[in-house]
């Protein structure tokens, strides 16, 4: 789950994670919870105090999960990325563009920008 959290960035995105490794939100979670509890991943609230709010993995535990691994893997990783964002209406753009450069070769040539 972190190796695809760090390659996606510094925001959580439960649902594409989820998504990208064929698993429920909900299987998910036992997940996220143990990196929170191990110090990996932070939560925080919204200022709003409806007890909303975002995970998100910091630059030192990121920089630490995205150097073990190979190019390759990192390649993998931004393509599926690339081909989950792809086929979702509303994602951004900019997102699925950085995805696509980061996944170099491996990028879908479907989703490819020209």
């Amino acid at each position: 789950m972190l190796t695809y959290a760090a390659a996606d960035g510094d925001r959580l995105d439960v649902g594409l994670l989820a998504d990208v490794q064929g698993l429920a939100p909900d299987e998910l979670l036992p997940l996220i919870d143990a990196a929170v509890t191990a110090r990996i991943l932070v939560w925080d609230a919204d200022t709003g105090g409806a007890g909303t709010g975002r995970y998100r993995l910091p630059e030192l535990p990121r920089d630490v999960v995205l150097s073990t691994q190979t190019p390759s893997s990192r390649q993998l990783r931004h393509a599926a990325l690339a081909r989950e964002l792809a086929g979702r209406a509303d994602a951004d753009p900019a997102r699925l563009a950085r995805q696509l450069r980061a996944a170099g070769p491996m990028a879908p040539a479907a989703t490819r920008s020209p």
